[in-house]
């Protein structure tokens, strides 16, 4: 089980999320990515039931039923998963575990590289929760065909954690969709995506966010003047 992020302010410990633990994530899987299995000597290109277990690829090159591992194309759609072992090949450190998956859009504006999965969301599910690096805005989640609105709600040592409000579709079954996407007057390589979880926990409003980093800075800042 992943653990949570929590914020330390005086002598309260106030939890920013909390997740499902590993049992209790409905009747989706692999949505850490740790399932992959790279047959030895694989390079470039590797079957998606081993590179992503339990996930329909779409759209993506060359075909989809492989996927990209360790390497990206150069504009497009496509569908990853990349463990860090051939930094040559343009392969991407993983954002936690071993292997991290990586969503490409097209460069000329075509369908972009998905995964999606059909499954059941826990009855007692408030929040969706994942790492991504490279989302905002360039990254789209949705169930059961209807969008997600992502918010960041932490950080960790190389991604940022994203939220969306679940509850709605909480012990629903339908299809979780992630899209990579093109921000608007940008270009964008792609979204490097990790551990998927539901949460019990809501996702914070944006201005208990925006109390807890000013509370954080304030600590610091505290914390840095004392120790001079």
């Amino acid at each position: 089980m992943k653990t949570s992020l929590s914020i330390a302010i005086g002598w309260t410990v106030i939890a920013l999320w909390a997740p499902l633990d590993s049992s209790a994530q409905g009747t989706f899987v692999n949505l850490n990515f740790e399932q992959a299995v790279i047959p030895p000597g694989s390079l470039n290109f590797v079957a998606a039931s081993n590179g992503m277990p339990g996930w329909t690829i779409y759209n993506n090159y060359p075909g989809n039923d492989l996927v990209l591992y360790d390497t990206f194309t150069l504009g497009s759609p496509a569908v990853g998963i990349h463990d860090g072992l051939y930094p040559q090949n343009g392969a991407l450190a993983p954002l936690q575990g071993i292997y991290s998956a990586f969503l490409q859009p097209s460069a000329l504006g075509g369908s972009p590289g998905a995964i999606g999965q059909i499954g059941r969301i826990p009855s007692a599910a408030q929040s969706l929760r994942f790492y991504a690096v490279g989302v905002d805005p360039a990254l789209l989640v949705s169930f059961g065909g209807y969008s997600l609105s992502l918010m960041p709600i932490g950080s960790g040592p190389n991604y940022t954690i994203y939220g969306a409000d679940i509850s709605p579709y909480a012990g629903q079954t339908g299809e979780l969709l992630f899209q990579a996407a093109m921000p608007a007057g940008g270009l964008s390589l792609g979204t490097e995506l990790d551990n998927i979880f539901f949460s019990t926990t809501p996702v914070p409003e944006p201005s208990v966010i925006a109390l807890f980093a000013l509370s954080a800075l304030i600590l610091g800042g505290a914390l840095r003047r004392r120790n001079r």
